[in-house]
């Protein structure tokens, strides 16, 4: 049990390396995303129907819409994070409301958003231009001023290429990715596996040598109780014979005491010369 459950722990480790590098502004992770930039140091994620801006945003195709989501860097101090609509919408992703024709935004997807636009609050929205499409992952967009990442009052995009496309694109990518993880995973459970076989078999070789040693203090215990059973024996019968002499001289003791005196006097020395005495 405690050799699979190492090995179930190895796998998800080896698997939450390769996907779950994405977090939300709060730091909670963002499973179901994947990273646009895999070979930035840090890189900003978006969903694999999305297409990847190079501002840090996401277009939704199926809402129409620009979307703030989440950013490989936890902390989200690293200015390539897209600092946008982090203190309202910190816990997930944060949709944008477009405010006419492409060319304004509101933070959120809601009637606060929709009251932003109407209002024009020209602090909360974010202002969009046209732009140039650039190919998948990325599209050409103007960064939002440094001195305001979390409420930029203008930036410039374009809408994308073909989603269908790039979502292609990045589901094999994705795909790739997995199979990639999956062969590492195998690799350290084959090596997982020899290890604890051989661990098995130097604990079963250990284990019949331990037993071959009991059992020979066994068989030598049992020599030494039969050796003192034959003892006993020996002791028992010599007892024996002791008290059936013991017997033969009462006998004759009674015998010589009942005779009378000039004979009794003789059979006493003759049992003195013998080497009876009573």
């Amino acid at each position: 049990m405690k050799f699979l459950a190492a090995c179930v722990f190895v796998v998800s480790a080896l698997i939450s390396v390769g996907i779950c590098d994405c977090f939300y502004p709060d730091g909670r992770n963002a499973t179901d995303l994947h990273v646009c930039l895999p070979d930035a140091a840090v890189s900003h994620c978006c969903r694999s129907s999305d297409s990847c801006l190079s501002n840090g945003m996401c277009f939704s195709s199926g809402l129409g819409s620009i979307v703030r989501r989440a950013c490989t860097d936890k902390t989200w101090k690293s200015q390539e994070c897209p600092r946008i609509c982090t203190d309202t919408l910190g816990d997930g992703d944060a949709a944008l409301t477009p405010c006419g024709p492409y060319n304004s935004f509101c933070c959120g997807h809601d009637e606060a958003a929709r009251e932003c636009c109407d209002t024009g609050n020209s602090t909360l929205a974010v202002q969009v231009a046209g732009g140039d499409v650039v190919p998948w992952p990325t599209i050409t967009i103007e960064s939002p001023p440094a001195g305001s990442p979390s409420t930029p009052s203008s930036t410039t995009s374009s809408l994308p290429a073909d989603p269908n496309t790039q979502s292609n694109e990045t589901q094999r990518n994705t795909l790739i990715g997995l199979t990639a993880t999956f062969g590492v995973a195998m690799l350290v459970l084959a090596a997982l596996a020899i290890f604890w076989f051989t661990g098995m078999r130097k604990q079963k070789q250990r284990r019949q040598a331990i037993e071959l040693e009991k059992l020979e203090i066994v068989q030598e215990k049992q020599a030494v109780v039969k050796e003192k059973q034959a003892i006993e024996t020996e002791k028992t019968s010599a007892e024996k014979e002791n008290q059936a002499l013991q017997h033969k001289i009462k006998v004759v003791d009674d015998v010589i005491a009942s005779m009378p005196g000039p004979f009794k006097k003789e059979f006493m020395n003759a049992k003195r010369k013998a080497g009876f005495t009573t």
